[in-house]
């Protein structure tokens, strides 16, 4: 199969005003889209993570700043040799586990052998596969060692599913979802409801919030009910749906530049769609503004010529992609279709957008 990016788009969230304090374990109510089936996983390398509760529980070395650079978080400083082989790390000392044991080094070496072990297969590993190895230096400290030379490794670091666990752990993180992060695991059921409470020793302080439940709701209309109904405080919404809180003094609406995108998928294994041409012009002859238009609403996304990155990546490669209707039609002259090709295409609304 193969995804074609049609857009980068701008989020909208709807936050209920009621206050926290109404509730009487001071406990923020999340929706969870079921995004893996009930498959959710809290291993972080794992394919099918719940990646709500893991950027709760676990921490990276870094993370980014408002423009998307690495800043400290369990790491404090970081320098490379001049050929860019070796990255030291300095880590940040007193951090505790949600177990009650330290982190360190060893816990560093470990996450990264175990993302990198091939045995585990972890997407992740092709991220990573420039690090040949990772040395303890001592406790506080650190060594990657590249297979060939990277001056941006920080940024790969970034990566949302570098998250450290416990050294040893890896055979039992799914269930038990230790880490360092502002909240620790109580309870969890993809399917249902998780319960995730405070996690007092947390290195920037306890957090404000006593507990956090995240609801599993597949339906984004059944999301957004649940919101109206106040079952829940917060949840991403639709362009579409935002107009129901309209005048509504009970709810804020916050609209943000997210950075996702939408994909069209053909069935590349099916005719027409096997033949590479018929591809090339259903892009081509694609009117992707009005796409935008239509899916988000007009000001609420950017054309993303098929790339994903968002446009402050300082390697985003600046691409036209305007529409060519004369192009389309030759292309699929050219792939035995002169009198164009009809086709159904399928939508579905289990993602919010």
């Amino acid at each position: 199969m193969e995804s074609r990016w049609i857009r980068a788009a701008t989020a909208a969230v709807v936050l209920a005003l009621s206050p926290l304090a109404a509730h009487a374990d001071d406990t923020l109510r999340l929706a969870w889209d079921e995004d893996w089936g009930g498959a959710e996983t809290l291993d972080p390398i794992s394919p099918n993570r719940h990646y709500m509760i893991n950027d709760i529980i676990y921490s990276r070395l870094m993370r980014e700043d408002e423009h998307g650079a690495p800043t400290p978080e369990l790491a404090t400083a970081w320098s490379a040799t001049p050929d860019a082989m070796e990255w030291t790390i300095d880590l940040r000392s007193g951090v505790k586990f949600h177990d009650g044991s330290d982190f360190d080094a060893a816990d560093v070496a470990y996450t990264f052998d175990r993302i990198m072990d091939p045995a585990i297969d972890s997407p992740l590993a092709s991220v990573l596969q420039i690090i040949d190895h990772v040395e303890v230096v001592d406790a506080d400290t650190v060594k990657i060692v590249l297979s060939a030379p990277h001056a941006d490794l920080p940024l790969l670091l970034l990566d949302y599913r570098v998250r450290m666990i416990p050294e040893g752990s890896g055979d039992t993180i799914a269930e038990t979802g230790i880490g360092t992060g502002p909240f620790m695991l109580e309870s969890f059921d993809p399917q249902g409801t998780s319960r995730l409470v405070a996690f007092n020793d947390y290195w920037e302080g306890a957090p404000k919030l006593a507990a956090i439940e995240v609801y599993s709701i597949p339906d984004s209309d059944a999301r957004i009910q649940a919101l109206l109904a106040g079952q829940i405080d917060m949840s991403a919404a639709s362009f579409q749906q935002i107009r129901l809180f309209e005048g509504n003094d009970d709810f804020v609406v916050q609209v943000y530049p997210a950075g996702s995108w939408q994909a069209i998928v053909f069935r590349t294994d099916t005719a027409p769609f096997d033949n590479p041409l018929v591809r090339k012009a259903i892009r081509i002859a694609a009117d992707r503004q009005e796409i935008i238009n239509l899916v988000v609403g007009e000001g609420n996304g950017e054309v993303a010529c098929d790339n994903p990155v968002w446009k402050g990546d300082p390697y985003r490669a600046d691409i036209d992609c305007a529409q060519d209707i004369e192009g389309a039609r030759a292309l699929l002259a050219e792939a035995g279709y002169p009198d164009g090709i009809e086709f159904d295409l399928y939508t579905s609304n289990l993602e919010s957008g």
